[in-house]
């Protein structure tokens, strides 16, 4: 393995966290990457799939949406698994460590999944194992939502490591990202950003949306159009995934324009409590969307 492999593809300056805190996901009151389950959840209803799988669920709260509409697999281990039966009883959860890649999954179950890593692979030590499945499974799911931090935008271009989150092992920027998932050979993604976290409106989470529906049902030359661009994980860029993949062209787009229409009034008097209420009426929209028809 070359230099730049061992150091997944980060700038050789970089120091890792050498002994690493174990993430206790406990509820503060913020809630992380909730985009990237708000998306996981509205493919999962737009394509008509059944089961959702959470590699390093952490608590599980951002899983209670989908406990009445999917079957839900979430994977993690030590204390966060108390506080996912808590969160999510009756459903299954696997007692896993990911430094050891991921459990088997049935074949059958993969290609009805939407699968979601948010936030993990900064904490693993050694990725290299989860990578090579996440990317395989990348090629036999429906869709593979993954999130880490971006570096760059959270510490500064300078920084050389190791993290002040005690918790985070190593730290990616967009452009090592975007090199990490295509030397493990992800199937075509897109790579963007996404919300960090629902009090703040900054888009320092590096996102990628990969799997098997992206390659097959939409168009090969939009990748090189936005494969290093900034796809917001908002209804406006929802409507440029999802507008290529379905017939509901025409009602993805009143849904964008009604969202636009209230963010807006909002903008004069914008703060972290007008951002919960613009996250809540989000919500309500969006499951108007799923119960309408065209």
């Amino acid at each position: 393995m070359n230099k730049q492999k061992r150091n997944f593809y980060i700038k050789e300056t970089y120091q890792i966290q050498s002994n690493p805190d174990y993430f206790l996901d406990e509820d503060n009151g913020v809630t992380w990457q909730e985009k990237i389950y708000d998306l996981a959840y509205f493919l999962g209803k737009r394509f008509g799939k059944k089961y959702i799988i959470d590699i390093g669920a952490g608590n599980g709260q951002k899983l209670r949406p989908f406990v009445n509409d999917f079957k839900i697999t979430a994977i993690d281990f030590g204390a966060n698994l108390d506080l996912l039966r808590e969160s999510i009883p009756n459903q299954e959860i696997i007692r896993f460590d990911l430094e050891k890649g991921l459990p088997e999954f049935d074949q059958k179950i993969l290609k009805n999944a939407i699968i979601i890593c948010a936030d993990v692979l900064e904490h693993i030590k050694d990725p290299h194992k989860l990578l090579k499945q996440l990317a395989k499974l990348s090629h036999t799911c429906a869709f593979l939502l993954i999130s880490t931090p971006d570096r760059d935008k959270y510490r500064g271009k300078d920084h050389n490591g190791p993290s002040p989150n005690p918790a985070h092992i190593r730290e990616w920027s967009f452009n090592e990202f975007n090199k990490l998932l295509n030397e493990y050979h992800f199937n075509s993604f897109l790579l963007g950003y996404s919300l960090n976290c629902d009090l703040l409106n900054q888009k320092y989470a590096i996102f990628s949306l990969s799997g098997k529906l992206i390659t097959s049902q939409l168009p090969h030359d939009i990748f090189s159009a936005l494969d290093l661009s900034e796809i917001d994980i908002v209804a406006s860029n929802i409507r440029k995934i999802l507008r290529r993949a379905t017939n509901r062209t025409q009602l993805i787009l009143n849904y964008e324009k009604e969202l636009e229409e209230y963010r807006n009034q909002l903008s004069r008097i914008w703060s972290a409590k007008t951002y919960k209420i613009w996250q809540f009426y989000n919500r309500f929209l969006k499951r108007r969307l799923l119960k309408s028809k065209v």
